[in-house]
């Protein structure tokens, strides 16, 4: 399938000004770009990391096409003066987007979103005779541009055949003219396309930005004319065409990470983008592909980083050297899995390790960590990146403390001015001294949790309540941090029927925690955390905020306890379901009518879940309460809807919130999901497709089989921002796998590589985890790419169907998504 870019919006243009007498262009642009399966429009969202570099260069002109002289290092000197700009003509109007400048009629009829800062098309249109003279500014996918010459010999050939011409002997041409050149040097290039065929008369005029952005797409301005008399077209054009100039790109600014110890300036240097920066990392990678990244830790990161030897292919080098000229430990050797991306495929790197000799005043070190495929550093460097970087380490350093040597802590502060925190709505409730922790951020959406730190951070508080959705024991919770903490040392341990408390020592770091079960359902939690030598100072505030622990009342219960009208007897509870019982109680539990739990309940009276039914239909069955202002109520009844299957759910929240905050959303889902409803039949149900398909037909989806070489690519690619966005290695246990053998959409739970549950409080998504606000999914949008997969969007941790955003962003089919 064809990636369409650039050419896209200019044939939509073309089959509108040939498609009749419309009286509103939009829902006709809007109609065509829905009826085609190939259309690929511009996303933002685009994985930075995930966009191949190896574009290579445009084709061979055909001996028609003139090719205007390579051009010279000497010839691109920033002293070349620029491009002469035309006085602008009376009455037209200057615009400036993406760094282009250009003017234009003012009678010419805008066609984007006025408030859209990324995009301007704007144009004039005679229905009756079927003529177009406009122009467009947009930002292009990687590679867009390349694909001018092809996309454009074809773009005649539409407009002819609808109006029935002859193009058998038409000229046509191609032509590169000279760049147009900004104050700093920079260039702005040029493709011109056209043809001529009696008084039909086709024109474009690409500008591309010479720069690729950190995407690895360009800015570009096309201006075109189409079945417009070449006299009254250029007349137009050629003025314009005057005018278009390139601004000199803004100077970069200083910026400063990890609460200021790192100096660089923004944006970095040319081929590189910020991927991630935190309080204790910060993260540089090259682009437009993740062909080698820069990272500087502190902290338990800096610690965990340093000991990861396993990370090595083999036993790595040691050695000593320097970074940001001071004095480090430095590893070396190449990574034991693909980690860098080169063109379309994933390859080992060569990971360097430094570990400065200074440490933070708490003694926490700083390591440096650098990954770079080993044909990337053949012709490049992290000279260009370094360069304006510093380090401003505070003058308390100290000397790195010899391994297992204790470090003096600073001077034990007094926990002064205690408050409580409550959270509204499972009630977990705990104090902590304002003289040492302080809220972190707003309180969470779904209002289920918060974090506080120190000044630096390196202590933290998390509180959080939430549903004890896996039915685990305290004894199993308890092990499942210690699985997480392998090799701690266990300090205090105390576990109950009703909960547990914690307290162990892995990594320099104490970890302290109180976790309550209430009624089986709830779990009420509080975790301290901070650094091992700072006993003196946080381990006596920690035992009384853990201490702390209570459950206070709620005015908005978590789930409805009503008894029902009559109980009945019950069997011991299973300790899980049946995959039939799970697939019933997963299709009715988000539903807002009783129908569907007295169905399970009439299979399953017994069920793992018959209590919740039973509960879920005496609320049901209850008298509706009058509707309500409060946004949290509102909040809690879209949480309770935002992932159901059912049509009425959406159409419940929209009768009472017809104007609310989801209500948007809440339509999308009402629409597809009647849109997907399918009326009964008596046809017998189409044969599964093989699990295995060499050369699949177009459009024909499967699930490649386990243990194939075909799933392992896939599983492969989609492993690879799962690392850079979890910070480990994960495998996949797959809920959806579907593809055409072109496209590849995949669900899935990322697990520990032995197979357990990922413990999410140890990846960047901790806080979301915490807060409830997150599943424990992942989604990944894949495109074949030669003989490997391309990720082209992911998504973490979705609470919705997000998936339904990229049918429209990437003009994909939902059977894709999902059977039917």
């Amino acid at each position: 399938m064809k990636q369409l870019t650039l050419p896209i919006m200019a044939a939509l243009w073309v089959a509108q000004a040939v498609s009749g007498n419309s009286q509103s262009l939009q829902p006709r642009i809007d109609e065509l770009a829905a009826g085609m399966d190939d259309f690929a429009p511009q996303v933002e969202e685009l994985p930075l990391e995930e966009i191949t570099d190896d574009f290579g260069a445009p084709e061979d002109a055909p001996e028609a096409v003139q090719t205007a002289p390579e051009q010279t290092t000497e010839q691109l000197a920033p002293e070349q003066p620029a491009a002469t700009v035309a006085v602008i003509p009376e009455g037209w109007k200057t615009h400036s987007l993406l760094g282009i400048t250009f003017a234009a009629p003012t009678d010419w009829q805008l066609m984007s979103d006025p408030d859209d800062e990324d995009e301007l098309n704007l144009g004039k249109f005679n229905m009756t005779e079927k003529r177009a003279v406009a122009l467009m500014v947009e930002r292009q996918h990687p590679g867009g541009v390349d694909g001018f010459e092809q996309e454009m010999e074809g773009l005649p050939k539409q407009a002819a055949r609808d109006m029935a011409l002859d193009l058998s002997s038409a000229e046509q041409s191609i032509t590169y003219p000279e760049p147009i050149i900004a104050p700093d040097g920079r260039r702005l290039l040029r493709k011109v396309f056209t043809l001529r065929a009696g008084d039909f008369f086709v024109y474009s005029h690409l500008f591309y930005k010479e720069d690729a952005d950190e995407r690895g797409g360009n800015d570009t301005l096309m201006v075109m004319a189409v079945n417009t008399p070449e006299a009254e077209a250029m007349a137009v054009i050629e003025p314009l065409l005057g005018t278009v100039a390139l601004e000199a790109a803004p100077p970069p600014e200083p910026d400063v990470g990890l609460d200021g110890l790192l100096n660089y300036m923004m944006p970095p240097a040319k081929g590189w983008k910020r991927y991630q920066s935190s309080s204790d990392y910060i993260t540089f990678l090259t682009t437009p592909t993740m062909s080698a990244s820069f990272i500087v830790e502190t902290g338990y990161r800096a610690r965990s980083s340093w000991d990861a030897d396993d990370e090595f292919a083999n036993a790595p080098q040691t050695s000593r050297g320097e970074i940001f000229g001071l004095p480090a430990d430095i590893k070396q050797g190449l990574t034991n899995a693909s980690h860098m991306q080169v063109g379309v495929k994933f390859v080992q790197a060569l990971r360097t390790v430094y570990k400065l000799d200074i440490c933070m005043p708490n003694g926490d070190p700083v390591v440096v960590q650098q990954y770079a495929a080993e044909e990337w550093l053949k012709t490049a460097g992290y000279d260009s990146l370094l360069a304006p970087m510093s380090l401003a380490l505070p003058a308390e350093a100290i000397p790195c403390p010899a391994e297992g040597a204790a470090v003096s802590a600073p001077k034990v502060m007094p926990a002064t001015d205690w408050t409580r925190y409550t959270n509204s709505r499972f009630g977990t409730s705990v104090k902590y001294p304002i003289s040492h922790f302080t809220s972190t951020s707003e309180q969470a959406e779904n209002s289920d949790g918060q974090t506080f730190a120190n000044h630096d951070r390196s202590a933290e508080i998390l509180v959080w309540g939430g549903h004890n959705a896996l039915e685990q024991t305290a004894q199993q919770m308890v092990d499942d941090i210690l699985a997480n903490h392998a090799g701690a040392d266990i300090l205090a341990h105390n576990v109950t029927a009703q909960g547990f408390t914690l307290k162990l020592q892995a990594n320099g770091q104490v970890l302290q925690q109180h976790s309550a079960i209430v009624g089986g359902d709830i779990l009420h939690n509080v975790r301290v955390l901070y650094p091992a030598n700072q006993e003196d100072n946080y381990g006596p505030v920690a035992q009384e905020v853990v201490d702390s622990l209570s459950i206070a009342p709620t005015a908005q219960a978590p789930t409805t306890q009503a008894p029902a009208a009559k109980p009945q007897a019950q069997a011991a509870k299973p300790t899980s379901p049946s995959d039939m019982e799970q697939a019933f109680w997963n299709s009715v539990s988000g539903t807002s009518q009783t129908e569907g739990f007295e169905a399970y309940l009439e299979q399953w009276p017994n069920g793992a879940y018959a209590a919740e039914a039973r509960a879920r239909i005496a609320g049901l069955t209850a008298p509706a309460p009058a509707p309500a202002s409060d946004p949290q109520v509102e909040l809690a009844f879209w949480q309770s809807v935002q992932n159901s299957s059912d049509p009425a759910m959406f159409q419940a929240y929209l009768d009472q919130w017809p104007n609310g905050t989801f209500a948007v959303l809440a339509r999308l889902n009402l629409k597809r999901l009647q849109a997907v409803a399918v009326t009964p039949n008596s046809q017998p149900a189409p044969s599964p497709a093989p699990a295995i398909r060499q050369a699949p037909s177009p459009r024909g989806y499967y699930t490649p089989a386990p243990k194939t070489s075909e799933r392992a690519a896939i599983m492969d690619a989609a492993r690879v921002p799962m690392l850079r966005e979890l910070g480990q290695r994960v495998i996949f246990l797959v809920k959806t796998l579907r593809t055409d053998g072109d496209w590849c959409f995949l669900m899935a739970e990322p697990l520990q590589p032995n197979g357990n549950k990922l413990n999410w409080r140890t990846t960047p998504y901790a806080n979301d985890w915490a807060n409830d606000a997150m599943s424990n999914l992942v989604m990944v949008l894949m495109r074949k790419q030669g003989n490997g997969w391309q990720v082209i969007d992911y998504v973490v941790g979705p609470t919705d169907v997000h998936w339904y955003n990229w049918i429209d962003g990437y003009g994909l089919p939902e059977r894709l998504f999902t059977p039917g």
